[in-house]
């Protein structure tokens, strides 16, 4: 093996004991020696695939303090220097998901409660898991990013908190819908391809304009509408019976005026 490297001329599985940042900024991993229980070596320079930096837990030790579970290290010697490959920790990947040929998965986090970023081996599809609020080694909530394309046609994006409220785009049937609700479920905003739905209970504070770009106009406000209206009818229903009603529309008129004039200030 040409480069710095070349030296090295096999090479030994052992076990991650500690890592630590040399004075340089560099990751350096001490490894469980062989000879008495508690020997140990000068750590060793720790090296990375291109474009990840793994640092792993420290072991699990026994009563008197040796090691015995923890991080697999690949180790290769180069004259007296050592370098150490990080592999597998057995203590989380019996946690995780099985991965499909293909597949690809990166974890971390938690030791009895890790996160994972997961690649489907037969279709791409993405996965990024996050547990939190550990109660009894028990993750009770999970932060959660799906980018789900396993069914042809009903492909979808998805963005869920732990606590229930998503965001998604999703496809069914050739159409395409944007929900973002809360965590309930019983307030949505729903947008796709015929329209757009708007379910639960809303306030709208400020200023509401409704109409097209050059003609929307402010929307009165609601509560003084319905009154007003309901004052409306039961006028209109006595002028059948009597037509001495200008007292009581007078007033009504005036009222109108009112609610028009605040509405339509500065518009």
């Amino acid at each position: 093996m040409p480069g710095y490297l070349e030296g090295i001329i096999g090479f030994d599985v052992g076990m991650a004991v500690l890592t630590e940042y040399d004075a340089d900024g560099f990751l350096t991993t001490q490894i469980d020696a062989y000879g008495e229980e508690k020997s140990g070596v000068l750590p060793y320079d720790a090296h990375h695939f291109y474009g990840r930096i793994s640092r792993p837990h420290d072991p699990e030790t026994g009563p008197d303090g040796t090691p015995r579970l923890g991080c697999v290290v690949l180790i290769g010697m180069d004259g007296g220097r050592g370098h150490v490959w990080h592999l597998g920790d057995p203590r989380v990947t019996g946690l995780l998901p099985r991965v499909k040929k293909g597949g690809n998965l990166n974890y971390g986090g938690k030791l009895k409660n890790p996160g994972f970023y997961y690649m489907d081996g037969d279709t791409g599809s993405q996965t990024i898991y996050v547990p939190y609020k550990i109660v009894n080694d028990v993750p009770q909530k999970a932060m959660t990013i799906e980018i789900n394309v396993d069914n042809e046609g009903q492909e979808s994006i998805s963005i869920i908190h732990g606590s229930g409220a998503a965001v998604s785009i999703t496809e069914a049937g050739g159409d395409v819908s944007v929900m973002m609700k809360n965590a309930k479920g019983n307030a949505y905003v729903e947008v796709n391809d015929e329209g757009g739905v708007l379910n639960g209970q809303w306030t709208v504070q400020g200023g509401f304009n409704a109409g097209g770009p050059e003609s929307a106009v402010p929307l009165v406000r609601a509560p003084e509408l319905i009154t007003l209206l309901q004052q409306l009818c039961a006028v209109i229903a006595s002028i059948n019976i009597s037509f001495t009603q200008g007292a009581a529309i007078a007033p009504i008129l005036a009222r109108l005026a009112t609610i028009v004039a605040k509405n339509t200030k500065g518009a």
